[in-house]
């Protein structure tokens, strides 16, 4: 297992080191001290990605775990090379120089010259730290539970946002399941100094998107546009390009078979990996041809309910926040342990590319309703969600019930917060429910939180303001941070590169998902397509296959079944008593779920809520009685 983590005091470093070695079985190692703060790591293997440098000149000390982009400087990707160029940043330029650096990395730096501890999560915020000061001093961990196990018994669950967590599935304004841990937000630096802890904002030139905005895409022929793009593309690769041979690839659908596909011109030798089902019918197509088209090899992981029990069983080890698509997750982290088993160090995901390009069929389809849609009165939604407030049914219909009382809600609701969020998880009548007779209303509503977390989204397309949303409930960061962390391998994402990510947010809408009838007009992503299809980079069947969700899977089935006893016994680890009725009702097969799921979900599952319970209860089985 791959962390960082350390203290401004003795005794709290100890808490935390014993705490590595009882969850993973390890013996950590001490990477700097400087006066009471000190520094630690644990990995497993000599060319794992922390490295660390020293300035002996001023004893300055620097230690990071991932990996920074240096196919520019022409230098070997190694964990220690990446550590020195850091050190030279800051030596050069302080902490300005030091939040230039590209990539997917966290550091954690010492600076005994001014008595600072600084901790600086990358500017794309594919990493970050979580850091709290409960026992007095502060203490930080690149892992989520690990921080929480050395702060017991005092640490204790959140509750200031849990209502909405349990509605929406994440929660809000760097909080975190815990209380008085956060998280270190995306652009900030933590600095520890004078026995103050703040966070300090970074600026960072992103030399891209400033290229960008003197384009005027209204006025480039599509042909000009397709260049541009595979410019971009093919920079981001070799941005991001491994000094290793040998490659691997999570191959789903279109997104990460270019991916693939842009990477074997480089020359590597590409490795496939997709997920198997028995039920053959959620296995990925086209990768046989992907495969033939490229000249890489595939390979197939099986997945059942037992990979579903052992993941759920460690989740907090590795992953950092609970999820509805506890599925995607773990069987992720179960592919990279054997593209680790493979000897491969260096893993590729299409992660970002429908963000980007707006992509997700349903999140288009969502966000075209809700802005035509007209807005009724607050009185009147008040009213029928009153008489919908009935548990009974809820516990006969099941999905059905959050997803007909969401579509309700948003008609209450102007934008930017109308669009935001295309799904729930629970409704609020859902959460009151499940916790009667116990049930405390929260400070702030759901309507105040919404509205001032969608906020820096006002003005922006309604396919923008939705995929904004998305990202929030999105698992892909927690998935490529526990999944590299727990197997070793370093994760990279082209499409969440600054150079290619800009580009594609420039474009004007009508380039990714045209008014006329394309063939990609379901799928969105047109003009990427475009591109795959005029430079023969993929087989046009792979190009416009159907779109099927990454969280696809017989997941419904391994909860209620297979894993259904199991199940019962995690979910009294919660932190509240949750209602029986309500519980057995979540681990029941319903009529109206399957009828919904055929017909009208975007994914195959119903068990979305009951998934963001059973991961939640992951991290709050600390507070039980052992």
């Amino acid at each position: 297992m791959n962390l960082l983590f350390g203290a401004q005091s003795p005794e709290q470093y100890a808490r935390l080191a014993q705490a590595v070695s009882a969850r993973f079985d390890i013996s950590p190692q001490t990477a700097w001290q400087n006066g009471d703060s000190i520094g630690g790591y644990s990995k497993t293997a000599d060319d794992d990605p922390i490295g660390q440098a020293v300035d002996t000149s001023s004893g300055v000390s620097l230690t990071i775990l991932g990996i920074i982009n240096l196919s520019k400087r022409g230098l070997a990707s190694t964990a220690d090379a990446d550590a020195k160029i850091a050190l030279q940043a800051y030596l050069d330029g302080g902490i300005h120089d030091l939040s230039q650096l590209e990539g997917q990395f966290l550091i954690a730096l010492t600076d005994p010259r001014n008595k600072s501890l600084l901790i600086l999560p990358d500017s794309n915020g594919l990493r970050s730290a979580y850091y709290t000061e409960n026992t007095g001093q502060l203490a930080y961990a690149t892992n989520l539970g690990t921080l929480a196990d050395s702060c017991a018994p005092h640490i204790k669950p959140d509750e200031t946002y849990q209502n909405f967590f349990l509605s929406h599935g994440f929660f809000p304004f760097n909080h975190t399941a815990y209380e008085g841990i956060k998280q270190i937000p995306t652009g900030h630096v933590l600095i520890a100094q004078n026995n103050s802890v703040t966070l300090r904002k970074t600026e960072h030139h992103n030399p891209w998107a400033e290229k960008l905005t003197q384009l005027n895409f209204e006025s480039m022929s599509e042909a000009a546009i397709i260049k541009l793009l595979d410019q971009a593309f093919d920079e981001a690769i070799r941005d991001q390009l491994s000094p290793d041979q040998k490659v691997g690839v999570l191959l789903g659908g279109f997104d990460s078979a270019l991916v693939a596909a842009y990477l074997a011109k480089t020359g590597k030798e590409v490795h496939t990996y997709s997920f198997h089902y028995d039920d053959a019918s959620y296995n990925q197509a086209h990768t046989d041809t992907v495969a033939k088209h490229l000249g890489c090899k595939h390979h197939w992981i099986p997945i059942n309910a037992d990979t579903i029990k052992r993941g759920l069983k460690e989740f907090d080890l590795y992953f950092n926040a609970p999820t509805n698509w506890l599925n995607y997750v773990i069987q992720t982290e179960e592919v990279c342990r054997q593209i680790r088993k493979d000897g491969i160090r260096h893993v590729y995901s299409g992660d970002g590319c429908d963000a980007a390009f707006l992509g997700y069929p349903r999140v288009h389809k969502t966000s075209q309703l809700f802005k035509h849609l007209g807005r009724w009165p607050n009185g009147l939604i008040q009213a029928i969600t009153k008489v919908c407030d009935v548990a009974w049914l809820e516990n006969l219909t099941g999905r059905p019930y959050t997803v007909a009382m969401h579509l309700l809600r948003t008609l209450g609701r102007d934008m930017p917060e109308r669009g935001f969020l295309t799904m729930r998880i629970f409704d609020k009548n859902s959460v009151r429910h499940m916790r009667h007779p116990h049930y405390r209303a929260a400070v702030e509503d759901d309507e105040t939180l919404l509205k001032k977390i969608a906020a820096p989204l006002a003005g922006k397309s309604a396919d923008r303001i939705a995929y904004g949303g998305k990202g929030f409930l999105s698992p892909n960061r927690s998935k490529i941070i526990g999944s590299s962390d727990s197997s070793s391998v370093v994760i990279q994402a082209p499409y969440l590169h600054p150079g290619l990510k800009a580009l594609a947010l420039h474009l004007p809408d009508e380039l990714c998902r045209p008014k006329e009838n394309t063939k990609s007009k379901e799928t969105g992503k047109y003009i990427l397509m475009r591109m795959a299809e005029i430079n023969k980079l993929l087989p046009t069947a792979a190009i416009y296959q159907k779109k099927i969700a990454a969280v696809d899977a017989p997941i419904d089935d391994w909860l209620k079944n297979d894993l259904k006893t199991k199940n019962q016994e995690y979910l009294k680890d919660l932190p509240f008593t949750i209602n029986a009725t309500f519980r057995d009702a979540l681990l029941r097969k319903k009529i109206p779920e399957e009828l919904h799921r055929r017909y009208i979900a975007s994914d195959s599952l119903t068990t979305h809520g009951l998934s963001l319970l059973l991961t939640y209860s992951r991290f709050t089985r600390i507070n039980q009685p052992k």
